[in-house]
């Protein structure tokens, strides 16, 4: 059984694969992570460990004492598609990963990776396996935070479902104004790169993907697990 560990800036995430991509069991966990839980995973042979926080020594250790032959997330690791990207170096490990993800699910397109979380990033990957960049922007959360952060009189706000689509309060304003930014920059940023090839697909991810499936008009696929398919790709030929 294979093991991936997305460690995020807000969550691990741990997926078990008994055979090919089918995920046999997960769980995920508010940082920082219970180091104990990992026992209950400790049955796995092989495992990957992604880590965009720094914070995964200690689960790279435990595992490794428990017999699981782990690896760490890098862009030095065999990968099954090319960066064009100029400084790897600084390139996520998740993002990375999502777009080996997205290309094991839609081999042979060009694909708009778009990972809705603590931040937004938007990543083009060419028919020909090209990881060509991409652009990062703020997330739904940060963006609420921020507004209440930098400025004096405006309150704290989260969103739900039932968003109006114009604000008649400060507290709506503020959740539609947010939302539907966040909206109209991914409708946007479909329509522009997606004209690029006709054989395209759109992979939404990420933990705000749910939350904006139904609202967003352009045809798209969304898979919370996107990341840790990638990861097992990228397990299969390095381990």
């Amino acid at each position: 059984m294979d093991l991936t560990v997305d460690i995020g800036n807000q969550y691990t995430k741990l997926r078990c694969f008994a055979e090919g991509y089918n995920i046999a069991c997960s769980a995920d966990y508010s940082n920082p992570f219970p180091i104990g839980k990992l026992s209950d995973f400790s049955h796995a042979g092989r495992a990957i460990i992604s880590d965009v926080g720094g914070k995964g020594a200690e689960i790279i250790r435990f595992l490794k004492e428990s017999g699981v032959k782990t690896i760490s997330m890098s862009h030095k690791l065999a990968l099954p598609l090319s960066l064009a990207y100029k400084t790897p170096e600084t390139l996520g490990v998740d993002r990375i990963a999502a777009a080996v993800g997205a290309g094991v699910l839609f081999p042979d397109y060009a694909m708009l990776v778009i990972d809705a979380g603590t931040a937004i990033t938007f990543d083009f990957v060419e028919p020909n396996g090209v990881f060509a960049g991409g652009n990062i922007s703020p997330g739904i959360a940060m963006r609420l935070k921020s507004l209440h952060h930098f400025t004096a009189n405006l309150p704290l706000v989260s969103i739900n479902n039932s968003v109006p689509e114009i604000g008649s309060t400060t507290y709506e304003a503020i959740a539609a104004g947010v939302r539907n930014s966040v909206l109209f920059e991914i409708e946007e940023y479909i329509s522009r790169w997606c004209n690029i090839s006709r054989q395209h697909k759109v992979i939404v991810t990420g933990g705000d993907a749910d939350f904006l499936v139904n609202s967003i008009k352009s045809s798209i696929f969304v898979n919370s697990n996107l990341v840790a398919i990638g990861l097992k790709r990228i397990l299969e030929l390095n381990a």
